[in-house]
């Protein structure tokens, strides 16, 4: 049977069976066995006799020594006892932690080292002393303190690695196992307290000195040295000015100067706090206007002047998800707490994402191992948002002013960008909202000529023109062709006119499999999700169906005076109740999106919508 054999911490020696081995009995037999196993070569006799006994003669001493291989020659049958030395069978041993640990250490691969550190779980035979052999203790004090120095260099060296590489959780965890094997060790503290101030939790790491700090003076009767007295009081600082739940480096590596107001900075890495699902789209072209519309308003060195929530409105496929993606990979930089995209779309889901956000692997503002319920996790988060460093928060698919004011923050330093259909807010939510309007036409034919090599200008200008200029109306047309190319682009547009716009497969996803943000792969399809939300039993919905229906009657794509449009309606001359029942169905129009205030009191009905109505 192997033998388990347990040199750091606590001495432990055992079977693989679990039955604890007789030569634990025998204080100078383990002690014997462990200058064995730590030199890891075989020892003369004489060695071995003075090293355990101080006796008046050498002869004496192997006296002793005889005495106790024959004791111990049942008791651990792995030794080899020859006249002249003795050895360990290292081959018969299960398991090593000595030697494991010792062989990780000496390893220039951080992984195998990291694998290897939570062998060591004390000194080397932690508290063990043998009566009357002062050179077995002495080498014992002098080998443990070498082992130890080499542990805690190695601590040093991963916490230091997983600082650079911003791997918190690794980072705090290990920090912790190195402060718990001495409770004193202020280098492992600084340590410590430096990675939970990194990784978001700063009032942890408060609390942790305190804790620290108080039991240096229960047991020594001093004071933190000044290095780490001076290491609290940046922390402390730092939480006066940011607050307590955002990454103390986020900070410190944020551009302190803001872009040009007038110019789009390049697109860049997200901040090291930043859950957004999606890539940036390299195919993104326009939009610039809008975008340094809503920089203007959000960037923190403006948000006084500026808002805190801004919406980007607009019908469906007008690529209002694809302009907030590309707003986090431009500005989101120059928000220090981070970017965290929270979807709307599924009322019943956001808390959970919620609370993904202050996660170990977000904010860390709790650890899996608290078991926090959600609400006290929600809590926690909202807490936070609170706090005056500049956040970014996307709300996706936001379509109800109840569910916004749930999860608006109050107060504190987050910014909120939101994507919506509805184009109507009450002033009281402080909502800017940023109508979208269709693509300038310059850029349809961008896109169309990006996903259709060799596609002439003229011919992607016609196909923008019949695609109404929308975004995901040209990324269907573009994706159909480069898929299908035996199909030429005039002979693509004879199908558009002869079996009709919405009905041709490739505005129904025929050609692509892949959207960028997720969401449908149909024009029809996506319009449906406006018109949904119409019951033609209700009043004002019915009231906004027949002023749609008037609106087809109009130039496609013209903006429409809103008194012509609310006279088509107004069949009673002073009729006040029907007056605001027409006022209340354009409002509807409005607020799903399915037209679009233009100003100077004219709506717009895009081209695509009017000919999904008239279908």
């Amino acid at each position: 049977m192997g033998l388990r054999i347990k040199l750091l911490g606590d001495l432990h020696i055992e079977y693989e069976t679990g039955e604890i081995s007789e030569v634990m009995k025998s204080n100078k037999g383990c002690a014997l066995l462990a200058y064995l196993l730590v030199t890891n070569a075989p020892q003369s006799r004489e060695v071995l006799a003075d090293l355990l006994w101080d006796a008046n003669s050498t002869t004496q001493s192997l006296q002793s020594l005889r005495t106790l291989l024959s004791r111990l020659r049942q008791a651990l049958p792995e030794l080899e006892v020859s006249r002249k030395q003795v050895r360990f069978r290292l081959e018969t041993a299960v398991s090593l932690d000595y030697l494991e640990l010792t062989a990780g250490l000496h390893s220039n691969d951080p992984n195998q080292i990291a694998a290897v550190l939570p062998l060591y779980q004390g000194d080397l035979l932690a508290g063990f002393y043998v009566e009357n052999a002062p050179i077995f203790n002495e080498w014992l004090l002098l080998t443990r303190e070498k082992l130890r120095q080499q542990a805690t260099s190695a601590f040093r060296q991963l916490c230091l690695l997983y600082q650079k590489q911003s791997d918190w959780v690794k980072g705090v965890v290990l920090a912790q196992r190195w402060l718990a094997l001495d409770e004193l060790d202020e280098e492992a503290l600084r340590h410590l307290l430096q990675l939970l101030a990194t990784s978001g939790q700063i009032d942890v790491a408060l609390q942790q000195y305190e804790v620290s700090r108080q039991r240096l003076w229960d047991e020594l009767g001093v004071e933190p040295m000044d290095e780490t007295r001076q290491l609290v009081a940046q922390i402390e600082t730092f939480k006066t000015t940011h607050g307590g739940g955002v990454a103390w480096d986020s900070v410190i590596g944020t551009p302190t100067k803001p872009p040009n107001p007038h110019a789009l900075p390049e697109p860049g890495n997200l901040p090291s706090h930043a859950s957004v699902p999606y890539q940036r789209n390299l195919d993104f072209v326009g939009r610039q206007a809008a975008l340094l519309q809503i920089g203007q308003a959000l960037l923190p060195a403006r948000a006084e002047a500026g808002k805190r929530v801004v919406a980007i409105t607009g019908m469906g496929g007008l690529g209002k998800t694809q302009l907030a993606v590309e707003f986090c990979y431009r500005y989101g930089r120059y928000f220090p707490g981070g970017v965290f995209w929270l979807s709307f779309a599924n009322e019943q889901n956001i808390a959970q994402e919620v609370v993904m956000m202050g996660s170990e692997r977000g904010l860390g503002l709790y650890q899996d191992a608290e078991r926090l319920t959600q609400s006290d996790q929600v809590a926690r988060v909202l807490k936070a948002w609170q706090e005056p460093i500049p956040r970014l928060l996307i709300f996706d698919n936001c379509e109800d002013e109840a569910l916004l004011t749930q999860w608006l923050p109050v107060t504190g330093g987050c910014r909120i960008l939101m994507t919506s259909r509805r184009g109507v807010w009450s002033p009281q939510l402080g909502v800017m909202p940023l109508p979208l309007n269709h693509l300038e036409r310059l850029n349809s034919v961008q896109i169309l000529q990006k996903l259709v090599i060799g596609l002439e200008t003229a011919t992607a200008d016609e196909i923008a023109e019949t695609c109404g200029d929308l975004p995901l109306a040209l990324y269907l047309a573009g994706s159909f062709l480069r898929r299908y190319r035996q199909i030429s682009p005039a002979h693509y547009l004879r199908q558009l006119r002869d079996i009709g716009l919405l009905s041709h497969p490739s505005l129904q996803g025929r050609g692509t499999t892949h959207s960028p943000t997720g969401h449908e792969l149909s024009i029809a399809r996506t319009f449906a999700l406006n018109f949904e939300r119409l019951d033609a039993n209700d009043e004002t919905d019915g009231m906004a169906l027949r002023l749609l229906a008037c609106a087809i009657a109009f130039a496609h794509g013209d903006a429409i005076p809103n008194h012509l449009l609310l006279a088509c309606v107004q069949t009673e001359p002073d009729d006040l109740l029907l007056d605001l029942l027409a006022m209340d169905g354009l409002t509807r129009l409005l607020v799903l999106g399915i037209v679009r205030d233009v100003g100077s009191d004219q709506v717009q009905l895009h081209r695509l919508i009017a000919t999904y109505v008239e279908a």
